[in-house]
């Protein structure tokens, strides 16, 4: 068993893959694909594409953020400064 981390993506490709039935069982009651039925169908696939990479952007905007708040300001954030809040120094 896998667990999903981001739930956005998952949604967004579950979401369309059930309108993606409901949409074939509609254009094939008529058992005849019209052309106007097959674009519609082809730029639905690209709105797909479209909204789960938008999905996988901002999860990893996300996470990127996430990750530079742990560390500070990266931008102004020298090697050894990284390095020592990355690895902290043991006293003793």
């Amino acid at each position: 068993m896998k667990k999903i981390n981001d739930v956005a993506v998952f949604a967004i490709t579950t979401t369309f893959s059930v309108l993606a039935y409901l949409w074939l069982f509609l254009v094939l009651q008529d058992k005849q694909v019209e052309t106007w039925e097959g674009v519609v169908t082809f730029l639905l696939f690209w709105v797909l594409l479209i909204c789960a990479y938008l999905a996988d952007c901002m999860r990893a905007k996300k996470i990127k953020e996430s990750e530079a708040s742990k560390f500070g300001d990266l931008e102004h954030l020298t090697v050894v400064d990284f390095y020592n809040k990355l690895v902290p120094i043991e006293k003793g």
